[in-house]
């Protein structure tokens, strides 16, 4: 299964990367493209916002493509893309299984047999960057 990151241009800048563009249909717009989550890709959009001017706190917002589940992780010192990614592939799950415990939506056991499956997974990571 592919995990695609989807970095805003804003994003992009602050890494410091040179992400390769999503392509694009033929007749689309260029870095605007909707993005979905199925069962070969799993998408989730980042962006990444300044908390007050002049200031070097940042909050990234990051958000999966189909269900909207959204998260914020706030940044103090400067990420790299790698320390960002490893932020990422664990912080959604951990975030996930806090969200289920609370709203007691499933038994604590299935959470950790949840996490325990979702650990299984081999995901085949992608960084791009798109403005949608």
């Amino acid at each position: 299964m592919k995990l695609q990151f989807s970095a805003s241009n804003a994003l992009n800048k602050y890494l410091k990367a040179d992400l390769p563009r999503l392509p694009h249909e033929p007749g689309k717009q260029a870095e605007v493209n909707t993005l979905i989550s199925d069962s070969n890709v799993f998408n989730w959009q980042l962006q990444i916002i300044d908390n007050s001017s002049k200031s070097r706190e940042k909050t990234i917002i990051v958000c999966e493509a189909n269900s909207r589940f959204t998260f914020f992780i706030p940044v103090n010192l400067k990420l790299s893309q790698e320390e960002l990614t490893q932020r990422l592939a664990h912080e959604w799950q951990l975030i996930l299984a806090e969200i289920l415990e609370v709203y007691q939506l499933i038994p604590r056991s299935d959470i950790a047999v949840l996490l325990s499956e979702i650990s299984k997974i081999e995901f085949t990571l992608r960084w791009v960057k798109n403005t949608d």
